[in-house]
């Protein structure tokens, strides 16, 4: 059997707690270091994986033991981390969304490139077996000219009176229900369908707290003028869907 991957682990609470499940579950690897500005999550963790509990991101990027790390933070946070993490030399899995803006987003990637390192966004939909289904059948042909797609991936989570702050400022997550929830359609589309070659959409507040945009509905155009609709609102009850 291949030794354990030595990982560290930043941003522990919240959705950390689903990556915690899903590191111990898979069994290949051994979390040596963790780190979240929460104190009750950061010693839960450091307890459930028997590991240090570090005083600050940067003191687990910079471990020497480890050779990955799991970077689950708050979008606006995930450049300076991501790029001090590739600097150190280590592989990273970064949550999605890869970052709150197109520019953050492309130096993530480069930063990545420069050290060499592996960098893997959090992605997962695309890896259901019925989306691997599909795309097998769009790819056959079977299914023949494909002329529109259409999409709805929203929740009444921004309605919880205990949505984390950072979600409900559009300095940290501006359009909250696109980054949160749609990115996981729209990442979908793009592996069924391909590129999406333009795009617009139309976004505004609408009931959260803060100044966040909450509601979104976008028209795409993807490669081969397949028309796309894709809405994504963080105040409405729950739709998860593509047609």
């Amino acid at each position: 059997m291949d030794p354990k991957i030595k990982i560290g682990i930043v941003g522990v609470g919240g959705h950390g707690r689903t990556i915690r499940n899903a590191i111990r579950k898979s069994g290949r690897f051994e979390v040596v270091s963790c780190y979240d500005p929460n104190e009750a999550a950061l010693k839960e963790a450091a307890a459930e994986f028997g590991c240090e509990a570090a005083v600050s991101d940067e003191a687990v990027f910079t471990h020497s033991e480890i050779t990955a790390v799991a970077i689950v933070s708050p979008n606006h946070l995930h450049r300076r981390q991501a790029e001090f993490a590739a600097v150190q030399g280590k592989h990273i899995f970064l949550e999605k969304p890869i970052a709150g803006t197109v520019e953050d987003g492309e130096a993530i990637v480069k930063a990545a490139r420069k050290a060499g390192v592996i960098l893997e966004v959090g992605h997962h939909f695309r890896k259901f077996p019925s989306f691997r289904f599909a795309k097998e059948i769009i790819e056959s042909g079977k299914l023949g000219q494909i002329i529109a797609v259409e999409g709805n991936f929203s929740a009444p989570s921004g309605l919880n009176e205990k949505v984390p702050a950072w979600k409900t400022q559009k300095t940290s997550c501006p359009v909250v229900p696109l980054m949160q929830l749609g990115i996981h359609g729209l990442d979908t589309l793009y592996y069924l369908l391909g590129p999406i070659v333009e795009g617009f959409s139309y976004q505004r507040h609408a009931r959260m707290k803060g100044d966040t945009l909450d509601s979104s509905v976008s028209l795409l155009k993807f490669q081969d003028n397949v028309f796309g609709t894709f809405s994504s609102h963080y105040v409405v009850q729950q739709a998860f869907y593509i047609h």
